[in-house]
């Protein structure tokens, strides 16, 4: 995720104690201007949390933002448990084995918790991925009823 700055924010504190009554009045003005056009657009009203770089929560903050952008939550299954998207680091074959007693290749998914960034993998079948789209992993300290997986802009290659 790259930082950037999207919106603009005025502490009102400093707005009441910087303008006179006339730039406040214009303030205001433009204020209601956007608020009207995202309005116009089907746009709900625009609700913030700012949080300054000087407090304590300011980097944690940055850092759980980056977290859900690069590994996201991307929505809740009918179960209540969420869905994460998760980019895979790398595939792993190695052989699995079948009920008739032979052994088939498998594949282990390595990817990072998208909470704690801890590496966790996950084997499978053969012609399936352990960990991919759907599946319920549950392999790590921070989410103790596990969540489903949806693999998004695979990065690592297998070894073959």
């Amino acid at each position: 995720m790259k930082r950037e700055d999207r919106y603009i924010v005025l502490k009102l504190t400093d707005v009441t104690e910087c303008l006179s009554e006339a730039p406040m009045g214009m303030l205001s003005g433009i204020c209601d201007l956007v608020a009207k056009h995202r309005e116009a657009a089907g746009k709900r009203p625009l609700r913030t949390v700012v949080v300054e770089s000087d407090w304590p929560e300011y980097e944690p903050v940055w850092g759980m933002l980056e977290r859900r952008v690069d590994g996201a939550m991307i929505g809740t299954a009918d179960d209540g448990i969420p869905i994460m998207a998760v980019r895979a680091e790398g595939r792993f074959k190695y052989p699995v084995p079948s009920e008739d007693g032979t052994y088939n290749e498998g594949c282990h998914l390595v990817f990072e918790c998208p909470k704690c960034s801890a590496y966790i993998s996950h084997g499978g079948t053969y012609g399936k991925v352990g960990a991919g789209d759907g599946h319920r992993c549950s392999h790590c300290d921070c989410w103790p009823k596990g969540y489903y997986l949806k693999e998004i802009e695979a990065k690592g290659a297998t070894n073959d």
